[in-house]
């Protein structure tokens, strides 16, 4: 959203024939196969090297893996946009992600090296979305166990995205064009 702010493009997409719900899941799904093919070629390199012993064997079940990567990109692409609505500058909108973002991963890297510790903090970590997508895409390796935990993330993950598409981003779209194009 940044580039048709500082361009003044948004004004040139409300005149498209397309939908604002078209305009957001294009935003969202243009993010999604840039990440789908980097992880793809990431997991390809490692795969590989794995193959001809240059690495340990990584064990993956790549559908579980790369279902994990849509997914939460799709949900985080779209968390971004709803950001990026009230951000007045690319600056400040970097700022506030990189807070949000350490509120949100510290707890999430403690828990994960057992800093904290306890089904208590493991439950507790549910309701932190970037816990749910880091359940969700370590179910794509080999030694994950499946439990309640991998089911609650997988929906909060896919319907919080779906929630926030539907219910946030595709209204709040409309009222963000029209501001910053000054109609």
């Amino acid at each position: 959203m940044h580039f048709e702010k500082t361009e003044s493009t948004i004004s040139s997409l409300l005149v498209t024939p397309v939908t604002n719900k078209e305009l957001v899941a294009s935003k969202a799904l243009a993010n999604v196969i840039h990440n789908f093919v980097s992880s793809a070629l990431i997991i390809l390199v490692f795969y590989l090297a794995s193959e001809f012993g240059y690495v340990a064997d990584i064990g993956i079940h790549l559908f579980l893996l790369l279902l994990g990567v849509v997914l939460t990109t799709a949900t985080f692409t779209i968390l971004g946009l709803i950001l990026s609505f009230h951000q007045k500058d690319f600056t400040s909108m970097l700022v506030n992600i990189f807070i949000g973002a350490i509120v949100l991963m510290l707890p999430s890297i403690l828990l994960t090296f057992g800093v904290i510790q306890g089904s208590f903090w493991e439950n507790a970590m549910l309701i932190n979305p970037i816990e749910a997508a880091q359940q969700i895409i370590n179910a794509g390796l080999n030694n994950y166990s499946f439990t309640y935990r991998y089911f609650i993330s997988l929906g909060y993950i896919l319907f919080g995205g779906i929630s926030l598409y539907v219910f946030i981003a595709v209204p709040k779209f409309q009222d963000y064009a029209i501001k910053e194009s000054g109609v």
